[in-house]
């Protein structure tokens, strides 16, 4: 099991070192084309690396985004649109900067110092640049910065310091065997050594160099070493050796380099006049004027490309700055989507939720309810039944108290008998003469009538006290009712006979029946309603 295991992590990693080796195998493939279209087409060079943008291995390498920038710059140098290139260049050094690429670094200080617009400037950046390739230990860095430099003094005339240059890096470069910056520092040296004066020092480095070029098989280094030498025999009266050269020149530009041509027919046309050979000076500066006439189109034309390839290039730009908005709004409104879609969730889910628990509040409040009103109903049960015992006690205590009042007015009833018989017997005894047995029995009767004095009084304070809050309505509504009235009414609620309110009001029975019909009509009451009607329903309706 362990050795199937061994064999998968070989394997994965193997996959990966290969996988490794063909992203670095294609991007080393790329720099080449991309270094080829940039001296032969820099159009095509622009397209291509804008190709390289599109692809996963640059939005995953940063070391790729960083020399994709620099050699825009540099394309930019070329077509002479200096501000765009250092756009590109402050790019690349942001980049290397952030992947601590100190050997990209140095190489971005040098593009800097190719399109700074003053010596100093130029200077300190190459300068700078040097610094970060002796921390790397890149001596080839290091010669071609002293070169650039060297170069920035014989272009300000700065004879002495562009000797000391040349000669460091031509030294350095030897030791490296660097060929490139060895022929260029000595076809530079040369140059200045010459134009200080020390003429036999300068053509001997430019004859080394030109030796050099011509062995490489560099065609630019040819040309130039045979020009500047061509120059120098000139100016150190060798007419013939410098029409040697400068035929050796013409020669190898074969119409590449048509400005070093129309120099070299000036000097031709200069040699032909010291010789006294004016027909061939004459031709000489006829071939000058057309090539100078021909450089003046393809300057124009030059210019019309150069415009052409910024046009072109910032189509490019355009194209891709387009692409790159519709990504970021691809992406951003997807995003959108995304975040309305995740707050359309959360926000169903907490209605969901909010619902579900406003449910379970009215399920908890219908349960509470239903207890409340199943308590209250107790309670009304609870209440009903006490007032159904109070109102039972009220009524047995109202049926005694009635009795109590009937007793009572069968007590007047049998008082009224009794003084009916006094009378009798007074009547009696003033028409027998006869006093004696007679005042006895009467006497009797008076005596029962003394015992019963006071009976009248407590039935009225009794019959006042039950019907207290009765006698408020009745007089409440009824003002203009009498006492004698209120009376008759309260006897009658108490059922008794004509003749037993007869004798409690103290009149006859055949007046309690006036009486009683004038009351009625004063209550308004009509034919069939009684006064247990009238009490009932107009006073307690």
């Amino acid at each position: 099991m362990r050795r199937y295991m061994l064999i998968a992590f070989l394997s994965g990693f193997l996959s990966g070192q290969s996988q490794d080796q063909d992203e670095i195998s294609k991007v080393a493939e790329w720099k080449g084309e991309v270094e080829h279209k940039l001296q032969s087409s820099p159009d095509s060079a622009l397209t291509f690396l804008n190709s390289i943008v599109q692809s996963s291995l640059y939005r995953n390498d940063k070391s790729l985004q960083a020399w994709v920038a620099k050699r825009k710059g540099t394309l930019f140098m070329y077509i002479g649109d200096n501000e765009r290139a250092i756009s590109y260049y402050l790019q690349a050094r942001e980049l290397y900067e952030g992947i601590k690429d100190t050997l990209g670094l140095a190489g971005v200080y040098m593009n800097f110092g190719n399109v700074a617009g003053n010596v100093v400037e130029e200077i300190q950046n190459y300068r700078t640049s040097i610094k970060l390739y002796k921390e790397v230990n890149d001596s080839t860095g290091i010669a071609r910065n002293l070169v650039n430099i060297g170069s920035v003094y014989l272009d300000n005339g700065e004879l002495d310091s562009a000797e000391f240059y040349f000669k460091k890096s031509y030294e350095l470069a030897a030791d490296m065997k660097y060929g490139q910056v060895v022929r260029s520092s000595l076809l530079n040296l040369g140059t200045v050594m010459a134009s200080k004066g020390e003429l036999e020092k300068g053509i001997q480095n430019l004859k080394k160099a030109l030796k050099l070029y011509k062995e490489s098989d560099e065609l630019m280094g040819v040309v130039f070493g045979n020009y500047h030498l061509g120059r120098f025999m000139m100016e150190s009266g060798f007419m013939d050796s410098c029409r040697y050269y400068i035929t050796q020149t013409l020669n190898a530009s074969q119409g590449s380099l048509p400005r070093i041509e129309m120099y070299s027919h000036e000097l031709l046309y200069v040699v032909a006049l010291e010789l006294k050979n004016y027909e061939e000076a004459y031709r000489q500066l006829m071939v000058r004027d057309s090539i100078r006439d021909v450089l003046d189109m393809e300057g124009k034309q030059e210019l019309f490309k150069r415009m052409k390839a910024e046009y072109d290039v910032q189509t490019q730009e355009r194209k891709i700055e387009e692409l790159q908005l519709s990504a970021e709004k691809d992406f951003f409104l997807k995003l959108l989507y995304l975040g309305v879609f995740v707050l359309i969730a959360a926000l169903a889910l907490y209605l969901y939720f909010s619902l579900k628990d406003k449910r379970r509040k009215a399920r908890e409040l219908l349960k509470q309810d239903r207890k409340y009103k199943a308590s209250r109903q107790k309670l009304l049960e609870s209440e009903l039944e006490n007032t159904r015992l109070e109102q039972q006690t009220l009524q047995e205590r109202l049926k005694i108290q009635k009795k109590s009042l009937a007793e009572f007015a069968l007590t007047f009833v049998q008082n009224d008998e009794i003084f009916n018989k006094v009378k009798s017997g007074f009547g009696n005894i003033e028409k027998k003469g006869s006093q004696s047995a007679q005042l006895k029995e009467v006497s009797g009767w008076l005596g029962k009538l003394e015992e019963q004095s006071g009976d009248r009084e407590e039935f009225l304070r009794k019959s006042e006290q039950l019907t207290e809050g009765f006698l408020e309505d009745l007089l409440a509504q009824l003002p203009e009712l009498t006492q004698k009235e209120v009376q008759l009414l309260l006897l009658i609620m108490l059922k008794l006979s004509y003749k037993e309110i007869a004798v409690l009001m103290g009149i006859k029975p055949a007046s309690v029946n006036m009486k009683r019909y004038h009351l009625r009509k004063k209550l308004g009451l009509g034919k069939g309603e009684s006064f247990e009607f009238f009490i009932r329903e107009k006073l307690y309706g």
